[in-house]
């Protein structure tokens, strides 16, 4: 099981994240903490 931003090509040369997809997996991780 993977919970995290999307990550292309990982641990590669050419490894990429989708900055628009961290934020979103920030503020999702952070409310869910919130909440417990």
């Amino acid at each position: 099981i993977s919970f995290g931003p999307t990550i292309r090509f990982p641990h590669s040369p050419d490894e990429k994240v989708n900055i628009e997809a961290v934020q979103k997996f920030w503020d999702f991780l952070v409310a869910t903490l919130e909440n417990i």
